[in-house]
Formats: structure tokens, sequence, C-alpha cells
């Protein structure tokens, strides 16, 4: 029973890693929005649980797999230390910045994948929509770090994580809605960079797909 959980959770990593962007992304800012008191904890576990199901989405190469907990657990443990000690701008700053960079490194491991020569199959298609979550969860770090470094950054309701994700996934899929305005200019370079990057992404991937596609339909 052990052996046959442990090979479906290899051969399904990425639907894992999946569900829990997803998790994030839908249910966090539902229960903000509420007032849920236990917000704030929720979000810490929802990262932890990425923190977990990206190292072992990339835990068969040991390298990839040692420079992401290194990066990933520092990032994570001091959430979890804040509420209990408080916080300074420099544990913020630290804390952002070593989830960019594990992100980043998550991000391109599992893009490397999806593009690589192989067949397309479930957990490809699955992997290429995690790369596509990360990327807006990984500018919505940069955003919060743009917005503590130089405050006023942003025109928006409160500097919460939420809303930063909010305005990270309407950039990178262009819909601009408004709502949040940029008002320095490296927050304004982020933005259409983000931007870019999401239209690249999509056109890129499709294409990547297709062809694999009919490369191992034809043979």
């Amino acid at each position: 029973m052990a052996d046959s959980l442990r090979t479906w959770l290899i051969q399904k990593r990425f639907a894992v890693l999946l569900i829990s962007l997803l998790g994030l992304a839908l249910l966090e800012p539902i229960l903000a929005s509420f007032g849920f008191v236990g917000a704030k904890l929720l979000l810490n576990i929802f990262l932890t649980i990425i923190l977990f199901s990206s190292v072992y989405a990339v835990s068969q190469n040991r390298r990839l797999f040692i420079i992401t907990l290194c990066l990933g657990i520092p990032a994570i443990g001091f959430r979890w230390v804040i509420p209990f000690f408080g916080s300074s701008l420099a544990v913020l700053l630290t804390i952002q910045a070593t989830t960019v960079i594990f992100l980043f490194v998550i991000a391109g491991t599992i893009l490397s994948y999806v593009l690589k020569h192989g067949a397309v199959t479930g957990e490809k298609i699955s992997a290429s929509v995690c790369v596509y979550l990360l990327v807006g969860l990984l500018w919505a770090f940069l955003y919060s770090l743009t917005f503590h470094l130089q405050p006023g950054s942003f025109q928006l309701e409160s500097p919460q994580l939420s809303e930063f994700v909010y305005y990270s996934f309407i950039t990178l899929s262009t819909l601009g809605y408004g709502d949040i305005i940029t008002l320095s200019p490296p927050a304004r370079a982020l933005s259409y960079v983000e931007a870019i990057t999401g239209q690249l992404y999509l056109t890129v991937l499709v294409a990547r797909l297709v062809g694999l596609h009919i490369a191992y339909t034809k043979e």
C-alpha cells in the first residue's frame, strides 16, 4: 500500500503541486474577505504545502532538491516565527527575496521539463499550468518586495499578499481592471514585463505542446 502510494505521488507530483497552488489562489482571498481570523495561519499553511509540493516536484534531481530545500525552508520558517516574535523590515525583505529566488528556481526547473522532448501527458499539462501559476505568485512577491522597498509604489487598500497576488494574476492575464494602480517606475516596469511574460509563455507553450503532440502522433 505504501509503495503504491509513493509510486502514485511520484507519477502525479505536478498534479499535487497544481492542487496546492489552486488552493492558495482560490481559498485564501475568499477567507480573508470574510474577515476569517485564521486567514494568516491558513496562508502560512498553504505556502508550506506549496513549499513541500514544489520541492517534491523537483526531487528527481538531487542537486535541485537540496537547493530548493535550502531556499524554501528559511522563507517558510520566518513566516511561522513572525506571529510570535514580530518582524522588522529586514526580516520581511529577507523572506520575500528568498521566496522570489525559490519560486524562480522551481518555475525554471518545471518549465525545462515541460519544454523538453517527450510525449504530451496529463502530468506535462499539469506542470505547464503550475509554471503559469508559479510565475504569477513569483511576481506577487516581487510587487510586495517593491512596495516595502519603496512605499507608495501602488495605490491599493492594504498591502496584504492577497492584494498583490490578485494584481499579479490580472496583470499576467492582461485583464488590467485598474482598481490597483502602479505609482512608481519600478512597479510599472515589473507590471509590463509580467504582462509580456504571460503572453509569451502562453504562445511558446501552446506551440511547443502542439509540436510535441504532432511529433509523437506520427511515430
